[in-house]
């Protein structure tokens, strides 16, 4: 199996209040990786805000689409580390690893579907349930309105809930 093609793209979904009130949308980057095999995968990743986004496509497009076509998207982490080493200029971190994580989601979406894998299996999950928490609480919320978010939360059968506290 051979990655033939990348598509890049930008997708800005709004949030709505009270996250609006400080972020008015946040952006998504998205790559389509096809193969010769006609599996797809669908890799991502989010920009609070939208900030950095372009940056982040721009980057994935000049410098790390080149490198996968032509490449077997089920060597993953051989992958990874040719991406992680193809620019020993920029530190790894910021716009560089938001681009990774890019391909890299896409890559386990390919190869958990070419072996009718859920990639959590292929992830070495050893357990069938995970406990979860509740998130919420953003800073304008009145007390009130996180008593309520936070017993929905329990409601649902989260036994904890994070909330961000202070201004």
């Amino acid at each position: 199996m051979k990655i033939t093609k990348i598509t890049a793209s930008t997708m800005n979904v709004p949030n709505g209040p009270p996250v609006s009130e400080y972020y008015a949308s946040n952006t998504y980057i998205v790559a389509r990786i096809e193969t010769d095999d006609g599996i797809e995968g669908l890799g991502y990743t989010m920009m609070v805000g939208g900030f950095g986004a372009n940056s982040v496509r721009a980057y994935l497009e000049e410098s790390l689409i080149p490198l996968m076509i032509g490449e077997d998207p089920r060597d993953v982490g051989r992958l990874w580390q040719k991406m992680y080493e193809n620019d020993r200029g920029i530190r790894k971190k910021g716009v560089p690893v938001y681009a990774i994580s890019v391909i890299d989601i896409g890559l386990w979406d390919i190869l958990a579907k070419s072996m009718d894998q859920p990639v959590w299996r292929l992830l070495g999950a050893h357990a069938d349930k995970v406990p979860v928490y509740g998130s919420g609480g953003f800073l304008p919320y009145t007390i009130d309105q996180i008593i309520t978010e936070a017993e929905g939360f329990r409601d649902q059968g989260c036994r904890h809930y994070k909330f961000k506290l202070g201004r």
